[in-house]
């Protein structure tokens, strides 16, 4: 855990497609990542968000309020903010930690609170593509004539 204080995460944690808190995630299904913060000193427009991290702690997704550019308000000590993100997971089959953050706005960010690896999730899938994330996609295969021959490629 780190920041200088002012709001405190005090929650976290993942639901499926059908709105249910878990520690599994389908490949290719619809989910969410949480996270509820207890503000503690007042605060204006504060930048709520949470990094992913694989099984080697490489950040494979990260998003926050002020990356969507969202106003978020003016808080005082006592309020609660619920953050929900939303998304497929086309994340390859693993284990996933989140950490959420708040921060404040400014020059520069500066962290109130993070809670580094606060919440683990299963990434449950049958394909295996061999990278950290499986996006959908086609592919396509045709047969191409030979070149006549003779010819050169490129004049």
């Amino acid at each position: 855990r780190s920041g200088s204080g002012g709001a405190s995460i005090v929650d976290a944690w993942f639901e499926d497609d059908k709105g249910e808190r878990t520690a599994t995630l389908f490949q290719g299904r619809s989910c969410s990542f949480h996270s509820v913060v207890e503000i503690t000193e007042q605060i204006a427009d504060p930048v709520f968000g949470f990094v992913l991290m694989d099984d080697h702690h490489r950040h494979v997704f990260a998003t926050s309020t002020a990356w969507q550019e969202q106003e978020t308000g003016a808080y005082r000590p006592g309020d609660r903010v619920e953050l929900a993100v939303r998304f497929d997971n086309w994340f390859a089959g693993g284990k996933y930690w989140a950490s959420p953050f708040v921060s404040q706005k400014g020059i520069g960010l500066e962290t109130l609170d993070e809670r580094h690896d606060f919440v683990a999730v299963a990434m449950i899938g049958s394909h295996e593509g061999g990278g950290v994330v499986d996006l959908p996609h086609d592919v396509d295969l045709r047969r191409v004539d030979r070149s006549p021959a003779g010819s050169e490629v490129g004049k």
